[in-house]
């Protein structure tokens, strides 16, 4: 966990925990001088890899002049690397959010590239963030101002990027949830796309687990703002429709998202516990992509919960085997892309081992299901994992 604070001067602050939370280590000093301030850090890891990227503030006579530097670390930030320059910013907008794949690192920011007007940038690094390319416009560069970028990527190559922009709202504080997309690791992009018309929209969230997007946006369209989720199961390219994830009292806004097997976690400010809305509260709540159902999720070694499905693509059956250690009640569930239930595979497997189950593109009733996407649900007494299947007929 990384942080801004003063000490008397502003700073950047780290905390690390090696037991999930359990416990949390000394705070060690990333960042810190009277003289260029330190603010809005960003961290992302990948098993010993480390980097954290924030903004330091190197001229404050007006227009001022901030830039984005980072840290790395090799050993899960027991040691840090000296700061290290990203990029020149001129002038910082809101962001920056940080993420990586298996190409590299992936940062995208807001930017003032005048005075009315904020768009968004995207720099990314092949190299660990020894070097950065960009940064590259990703928003349209027109009167209206593109707020609140967030940022993720999955396998070695897609990167999908959301964002709130006043293109076509009428209203002052309030657009649409906009998405680009890169397949070929950040090095072209896709035009933006539009994926809300009713010019509601304060901020956004985006996370991906392989090809499965969770996006997630603040609305005004039920009067208080609420939390506002859409699921794509293709990588951002087609999307399965809205749905309405908190009914409060009072506003919810700020939503922050993240897709871990096969289950959505969704945080949240909300002011339901005061009528005047002069303070929020952190909520959480969480579910199963396909059946919005919350369950318990703990946690397992992941080579524990392997999941494979083959032949996939398949034109008349498919085995899925799943490689379950520790023993206990195993469930495999088939949903069709709408998440309703087709087919309950038979399990039984008390000791732990490896589990067959043979699915012939039937539904309970005996019916042959048509061609498309379905996706196998595994559900042990730990953890829960999906696998996307392919059949055509």
């Amino acid at each position: 966990m990384v942080y801004r604070a003063w000490r008397p001067y502003e700073g950047i602050y780290l905390k690390r925990s090696t037991d999930r939370g359990a416990t949390w280590q000394e705070t060690q000093s990333l960042y810190y001088t009277a003289r260029n301030y330190g603010g809005v850090p960003v961290v992302t890891s990948s098993n010993n890899n480390a980097y954290v990227v924030f903004r330091i503030t190197v001229d404050l006579v007006p227009p001022g002049d901030a830039d984005y530097y980072m840290v790395k670390s090799s050993d899960f930030g027991v040691s840090w690397s000296d700061t290290m320059f990203v990029s020149d910013t001129i002038a910082s907008g809101l962001g920056p959010d940080l993420t990586l794949n298996g190409g590299g690192l992936h940062l995208i920011r807001g930017k003032n590239l005048s005075s009315a007007v904020t768009e968004i940038l995207y720099n990314r690094s092949i190299d660990e963030g020894d070097n950065w390319e960009g940064p590259y416009l990703l928003s349209h560069y027109d009167t209206s101002g593109s707020f609140w970028p967030q940022i993720a990527a999955w396998d070695d190559s897609n990167v999908i990027v959301s964002w709130t922009d006043y293109k076509y709202s009428p209203y002052a504080w309030t657009g649409d949830a906009f998405i680009c997309r890169s397949t070929d690791n950040g090095e072209t992009w896709g035009q933006p796309v539009q994926m809300t018309d009713l010019h509601l929209v304060k901020a956004t969230d985006i996370s991906a687990d392989a090809d499965t997007v969770f996006l997630a946006y603040s609305d005004y369209r039920y009067g208080d703002r609420e939390i506002i989720g859409n699921i794509s199961y293709d990588g951002g390219r087609t999307w399965a429709g809205e749905v309405r994830l908190t009914e409060a009292l009072g506003q919810s806004v700020e939503p922050s998202c993240e897709l871990r097997n096969g289950i959505a976690h969704l945080t949240w400010c909300d002011g339901r516990l005061d009528p005047e809305w002069t303070y929020y509260e952190v909520y959480y709540k969480r579910g199963d992509l396909l059946t919005s159902i919350s369950e318990p999720i703990g946690n397992i070694p992941k080579s524990d919960r392997i999941v494979n499905s083959y032949p996939n693509p398949f034109n008349s059956s498919t085995t899925i085997t799943v490689n379950y250690l520790e023993g206990g009640d195993v469930s495999i569930r088939i949903y069709n892309i709408t998440g309703r239930l087709v087919r309950e595979l038979e399990t039984t497997n008390k000791e732990g081992g490896e589990i067959k189950a043979a699915w012939d593109a039937r539904d309970n009733s005996g019916k042959a299901v048509s061609s498309g996407v379905y996706f196998a649900r595994v559900s042990t007494p730990q953890a829960v994992k999906i696998k996307k299947l392919l059949y055509l007929r």
